[in-house]
């Protein structure tokens, strides 16, 4: 019951920014750090990576999506990932981590994921925030158990973190495109969307976790994987 109340919440929400940012393509939310050659803001996520065959599909959607707006700015595949927990948020404060702090980190999520069974998304339809595009993920109950598991542990461990100071995360979506510039085309963009507004992306089982030090994109020259995780 808890789980199929979350699920609708969860496609409320995201037909909800579907409404709120789909006739406003005309006026984006242009994202002035892409464009910056000193963007130093870095923080820690523990993310997941969708598998092989839903990127191949999602990269095929990009594709599309290059063709009508080209001078946005598109994740590479190595960058698409839904985020777990945002541990550190992005900042410009946090430039470097201590090695010591990583490790902490590594030893309270293998301890807080014992016990936490692999889980599902199916990666869904497309929607729009106001920064760009988004894939819609749909978990099952086992990511709220994960995000509640790790958050809480590392909370207690009274190490620094930044874990909900922007939001609380409930989410399981994917950003694909931000918008670099205003849109040059969008009409066709618009009309590309709505097409796919319902688009199967495929399933994923949740059976790795990466933690992560990155930049704000997951750009792979700027991310470096800490530690791969293994659940149950």
């Amino acid at each position: 019951m808890e789980e199929a109340r979350m699920s609708q919440e969860l496609e409320t929400r995201y037909e909800k920014m579907w409404e709120e940012n789909v006739w406003n393509l005309g006026q984006v939310e242009v994202d002035s750090f892409l464009r910056s050659q000193t963007d130093r803001r870095t923080g820690i996520t523990l993310r997941i990576r969708p598998s092989a065959e839903v990127l191949r599909k999602v990269v095929a959607f990009q594709r599309l999506l290059m063709k009508v707006a080209p001078e946005q700015y598109h994740y590479p595949e190595e960058s698409i990932h839904v985020t777990g927990l945002s541990i550190v948020s992005c900042s410009a404060e946090y430039e470097r981590f201590d090695s010591g702090l990583l490790a902490q980190y590594v030893d309270l999520i293998d301890r807080a994921i014992q016990g936490v069974d692999t889980f599902e998304i199916a990666f869904q339809g497309v929607t729009l925030g106001s920064v760009g595009v988004l894939i819609q993920g749909h978990p099952d109950a086992g990511l709220a158990a994960l995000r509640e598991s790790v958050r809480s542990t590392i909370q207690e461990a009274g190490v620094f973190q930044t874990l909900d100071v922007r939001y609380k995360i409930d989410s399981a979506h994917s950003t694909i495109m931000r918008y670099r510039q205003e849109i040059q085309q969008v009409e066709e963009l618009r009309e590309l969307l709505t097409t796919h507004r319902a688009l199967e992306f495929g399933q994923s089982s949740v059976t790795h976790l990466e933690l992560v030090v990155n930049d704000w994109y997951h750009s792979p020259a700027k991310t470096d994987v800490i530690y791969s995780f293994q659940l149950d």
